[in-house]
Formats: C-alpha cells, sequence, structure tokens
C-alpha cells in the first residue's frame, strides 16, 4: 500500500501516527511518503528559529500527539518547572512536534516505512502512484502587491522613526507589532514599554471589520461549566442556524446574569477602551458569548460539521461574529498592545479609515482564510474528484474523502466551514483523521485479500 500525505504538520504527524497503529493492527505493509517543502512537524508556523514572543494560541494542556502531552515534553525533555505557562512560544511547540515525529519514525511497525520528499506538490498529477492521497496542507500564499511586506517577511527594509500601516488586526498583526518593537530592542517593564529607538514612530492597523482581535474570554468557574452543561443536548436538536443562534443568546444571557440580545455580541466600545477594559475582571457581554461558543464547541462542531446544519446566511454569520471572540489573543499579548498604545507607538484610531493612512510602508498581515482558495492544489483534487464545491467551500465525508472517490482525502482548515473545529495542534475536536486511516487500512487490507 502505497500512500501519500501532502502536509508534514501536525497534521500530518497525526495522519502517520493513526496509519502506523493501524498497520500494527492488521499486520499490513505500507510506504508513506510525506511531500512538505519545510522540515518535518515544524513548518512555518513552528519554526525553531522564530522569537519567543510569538506565542501559541491554543492552550498548551490541549496540545498532544503520539508521544504524549506538550506539557510533559516541557517537564521531562526540556526541563521546565510548574506552573507552566498556558501559551509557551510557539518555537517550544516546534521542538515538541519534531520530537515527535523522531520518536514516531524510530518506532515505526514491521513493514511501514516512511520517507519525507521535501518539496511542495503543485499538481496531482505528481501523486498518480499512490493507492490513497491525503492532503493535510495549512495556509495557502497571498499575493501582496508591489512595495507591499509581509507579516513574517523580511521586516529590515522598515527604517527606525517611520510610519507603517499594518492590514489586518488579528493574530500576525500581533507578531508584526511585536517583530518591530521587542524584535528591535524594545522591552516592558511592567506594563510600560521602553523604546530602543529602533522602532517605527508609528504603526496604524486597519481592517475590513474596524475592529481588533479582542482577548480570549476567561475560563468559566465550576458553577459556570454546570450552567453551561444543560445546554448541550439541546445543542443536538438545533435544526437551523437561528435556532443556534437563539441557544447561543440564551446560554450568554445565562452567563452574564441579564437578558442578551445578538447586537450584546458587537461592542461599541471605541477600540483602545475596549482594550484595556477587556484586560479587567469584570466581564463584557462579548466576553460571555466567546466563553459560550468555547466551551460549546464541540458539541456546536458535531452539530453544524459534514452537512449536520444547512450553511445558511444566519449560520455562517454567527460562526463569522463568534470565532474572533472564542480564538483571541492571550491576555499577556493584549498588555503588550496596551503598553504600545499608551507609548504612542501603536495608533488605533485608523482602524475603520484605511483610506485616509498615509504610512511610509504598507505591511500585510492578512493570512490566507479558511476555505477552498481558487487555483490551489486543493482545489485541484477536488475538480479531479467530482467534488461538490458550487457553494465555495468543499464537502468530505466523515472519513475526509471527497466526491466519490475513496483515494483523494482532505482534512484541515480547506473545508471549512462545512467542517468546523481545524485546529491544527488540536486533536480534541473530531475524529476524520482515525477514520481516514482505518479506510485506508480496510483497502490496504482487501488489495492483500485479492493478490
Amino acid at each position: 500500500m502505497r500512500v501519500a500525505i501532502v502536509g508534514g504538520g501536525p497534521r500530518g504527524l497525526w495522519a502517520v501516527e493513526e496509519l502506523a497503529r493501524v498497520a500494527s493492527a492488521q499486520n499490513l505493509s505500507c510506504e508513506v511518503t510525506i511531500f512538505d517543502p519545510q522540515q518535518l512537524g515544524r513548518g512555518a508556523a513552528y519554526s525553531l528559529d522564530q522569537p519567543a514572543y510569538y506565542l501559541l494560541n491554543v492552550e498548551a494542556g490541549r496540545v498532544a500527539t503520539g508521544w504524549g502531552l506538550l506539557n510533559e515534553f516541557r517537564r521531562q525533555v526540556l526541563g521546565e518547572t510548574d506552573p507552566l505557562t498556558t501559551f509557551p512560544p510557539r518555537r517550544t511547540v516546534g521542538l515538541f512536534f519534531h520530537f515527535s515525529w523522531q520518536h514516531l519514525l524510530a518506532n515505526l511497525p514491521t513493514g511501514f516505512t516512511v520517507r519525507h520528499v521535501q518539496q511542495r506538490v503543485t499538481d496531482i498529477s505528481q501523486l498518480a502512484d499512490y493507492d490513497a492521497v491525503l492532503s493535510v496542507t495549512g495556509h495557502n500564499p497571498l499575493p501582496s502587491g508591489d512595495g507591499v511586506l509581509r507579516s513574517y517577511g523580511d521586516l529590515s527594509a522598515v527604517a527606525a522613526g517611520s510610519s507603517v500601516a499594518l492590514r489586518g488586526a488579528a493574530l500576525s498583526c500581533i507578531d508584526t507589532v511585536l517583530a518591530l518593537t521587542l524584535g528591535r530592542g524594545g522591552n516592558f517593564s511592567g506594563a510600560t514599554y521602553e523604546p530602543s529607538g529602533f522602532e517605527p514612530a508609528t504603526m496604524m492597523p486597519f481592517s475590513r471589520s474596524g475592529r481588533f482581535i479582542q482577548v480570549k474570554p476567561p475560563q468559566p468557574t465550576e458553577s459556570e461549566l454546570d450552567l453551561l452543561e444543560k445546554f448541550k443536548a439541546p445543542l443536538a436538536q438545533v435544526t437551523t442556524g437561528a435556532e443556534l443562534r437563539a441557544l447561543v443568546i440564551e446560554a450568554a444571557s445565562a452567563l452574564h446574569g441579564v437578558p442578551l440580545t445578538w447586537e450584546d455580541s458587537l461592542s461599541t466600545l471605541p477600540t483602545e477602551e475596549l482594550m484595556r477594559v477587556s484586560l479587567l475582571s469584570e466581564r463584557l457581554p462579548q466576553q460571555s458569548f466567546g466563553m459560550v461558543w468555547k466551551n460549546l464547541y464541540p458539541q456546536i462542531i458535531t452539530r453544524v460539521s459534514l452537512g449536520g446544519l444547512a450553511l445558511d446566511r444566519t449560520l455562517r454569520d454567527t460562526i463569522s461574529r463568534l470565532k474572533p471572540l472564542t480564538f483571541g489573543t492571550p491576555a499577556a499579548q493584549m498588555h503588550r498592545m496596551v503598553g504600545l498604545v499608551e507609548a504612542g507607538i501603536l495608533d488605533l484610531s485608523m482602524m475603520d479609515r484605511a483610506q485616509d493612512i498615509k504610512a511610509d510602508y504598507l505591511i500585510d498581515t492578512v493570512q490566507s482564510p479558511a476555505g477552498l482558495a481558487e487555483g490551489s492544489f486543493n482545489e485541484t483534487l477536488a475538480r479531479a474528484s467530482d467534488a461538490d464545491i458550487s457553494q465555495g467551500y468543499l464537502r468530505t465525508d466523515e472519513r475526509g474523502f471527497v466526491g466519490t472517490s475513496s483515494r483523494w482525502a482532505v482534512a484541515g482548515r480547506v473545508t471549512e466551514p462545512y467542517v468546523l473545529g481545524n485546529d491544527t495542534v488540536s486533536r480534541h475536536n473530531h475524529s476524520i483523521i482515525p477514520a481516514w486511516a482505518e479506510a485506508v487500512g480496510r483497502l490496504a487490507g482487501s488489495q492483500r485479500a485479492a493478490s
């Protein structure tokens, strides 16, 4: 059985681990080829040469591989001591994934081989010799205009004392702001930023929504978790996006202690004030909505994904509104942004006035959106499989197979919003990868029986 996996990041690691487990249980021979231009387990997102202020945006306690838990790796291998930080540097996670890859490769079952081809797959013709193909690629590269810098590119051209416009106001924007401040010798003393003199004089983010990403909602108390528990069963019964939204509003109202409306999920505070207030102990209505979405997310994923609910406008708008409230930035990063605002370096007054910004440099911090990108490898794969992409998203079955094929499969952000919960480092949200491995194992077994 010859299997190709396009993408050697965390999801590719998971796929090989699951396939090795199936092969071992069924005594199958399997040759796996990983196609990825980056090093296994690291990629661009978890490279080891990135700075320590690029933080993981998922609680470390949720990250695991076949080797074990990220936090146990931090204790046992890296020698970190408790209490561990909740959001460690992403390069720490890169070490963990690389270590997990090496552990896997050193413990493969008999008859199971893995090789890494360090190149990008651009056309499905490169995969003609494989019995099964799984695509688990990440962000598609986005083109930028002439003279426009990219957030994770070479920013050395940005001169000290200059003005910078930042397209996008989410996680990559924060990374870029920190690269041009901390990365240039600046320092935070408590909440106060101490300039180095090498940073830009002003940085002005702007976004299509006119809003800056919010801080992650706080963890609910035990009593609040108990309160949310009663909403899990009704979630399994909703039949429309409107019903799902109504249930979320009801749950947010229960958490907040007063009746809320859908309009309360969107703050009317000025961006700078919202930043500061969101870090205080008193919870905002938007944070209650974020807590509901986060803590009911497994049930929401199950109800929405794989055609469970029609992706009508209400459902799409609900997902779009609540994701930024749920998966925002860690509080430590938001404190840094507030410090830079108070230092006069981060200017939030132009958030919704892109047409009025005059700056020496423009940096594009927008990452490719989830879903099927036109002209991408995944679109080529989908069309070869007669997949239904008429509504702009890629449908798969519960094993990741597309169209009528039992050969081509896709998992990850490319299937959103049809499949929710494609967090790169989380294995808690659904079981598409294990189900795919089981299906490939059955295919290999049938081939062996036929021969």
